[in-house]
């Protein structure tokens, strides 16, 4: 008898707090419509959904708005030091897998901002028959890693302040090594997907020479 082989899984922990914030903005609306996922890299937790309020969607296609949001991602990094983890958005019902021109933006995201993973999770909607969201991970390459298992935790993981303690040392202290931002460019047009066509904000700093630094202080 032939062995099927099971498909590989990976948690994908979501604060309830953010979740519930999915729920009532993504969920609540027929696709397509979307918006970022952030938290701490060192544990990669969503913490924070932010709304893409401004997003110019059809009922094929979503288009990220970048010029609101750009203001945003940066004020979250400056302020709470949390990072852009992954980018979520709904599709038609049927459709719970990311489109190749989706996974074609995410590698060449993942090339630019250099994330350990990035969760690209689809959303089915209460108006399109029925909520569900479907979890996808990608790697560091960009490359299609797995589907993930939602796993929601408690609101005391977002209070969690010691990536933030972390991440002002590194502005206050350590000035050379404060924060870099990325500019990433992709232009796509497609259906059923997520597109940007403007500059979207990402950030990176090296935990090792700030945890070197604490530990000889």
């Amino acid at each position: 008898m032939e062995k099927i082989n099971s498909p590989t899984y990976s948690k994908m922990r979501i604060c309830e707090n953010a979740f519930n914030d999915i729920i009532n903005y993504i969920a609540s609306r027929p696709a397509e419509s979307g918006g970022a996922l952030f938290g701490f890299e060192s544990d990669f937790i969503i913490r924070k959904f932010l709304p893409d309020t401004m997003a110019n969607t059809t009922t094929a296609s979503y288009t990220l708005n970048t010029n609101y949001l750009n203001p945003l991602i940066k004020k979250l990094w400056n302020e709470e030091g949390l990072s852009l983890i992954g980018i979520i958005h709904s599709h038609p019902r049927g459709f719970s897998r990311l489109s190749g021109p989706d996974l074609q933006y995410f590698e060449s995201l993942l090339h630019i901002i250099k994330r350990k993973k990035f969760y690209v999770p689809i959303v089915h909607t209460v108006p399109d028959g029925g909520f569900k969201i479907y979890g996808h991970m990608l790697n560091s390459e960009g490359k299609y890693d797995r589907l993930t298992q939602l796993e929601l935790v408690s609101n005391q993981y977002a209070e969690n302040t010691i990536p933030l303690m972390i991440h002002n040392y590194l502005k206050t202290v350590l000035k050379e090594k404060t924060v870099t931002i990325e500019i990433i460019i992709p232009r796509l047009h497609k259906k059923h997907s997520l597109f940007m066509s403007n500059p979207i904000y990402t950030n990176n700093y090296k935990f090792r020479d700030v945890v070197n630094n604490l530990r000889s202080n």
